[in-house]
């Protein structure tokens, strides 16, 4: 995680919360954040925008656990990446649920 997010990340969860990119990375080392699976609904959508910044769409169904039971959320999810040196690293993430049909 320490190559491929930026030191300058902002990660916003669905629940609106957000983490750096040290706060992530101690969430997921403690526990804290403790993701299952994540099934992909449809394929990546990236978009290029310069030669150093990019974006990319998706659709999944990301398994947590929360009080100790495996919890799925559907999710639209946005990347958004830049270029350091040949390093791609994830300078944002925004996610929302997705409402039941």
């Amino acid at each position: 995680l320490d190559k491929v997010l930026a030191d300058d990340l902002i990660y916003r969860h669905s629940n609106a919360l957000v983490d750096t990119k040290a706060s992530y990375i101690e969430s997921s080392k403690s526990g804290k954040s403790n993701y299952i699976s994540i099934d992909y609904k449809e394929p990546i959508q990236p978009k290029i925008l310069s030669k150093d910044l990019a974006m990319a769409f998706v659709r999944a169904t990301v398994v947590t656990m929360q009080n100790g039971k495996p919890t799925p959320m559907d999710l639209a999810m946005l990347h958004i990446f830049r270029k350091k040196g040949n390093q791609w690293q994830m300078i944002a993430h925004q996610s929302a649920r997705i409402p039941a049909q």
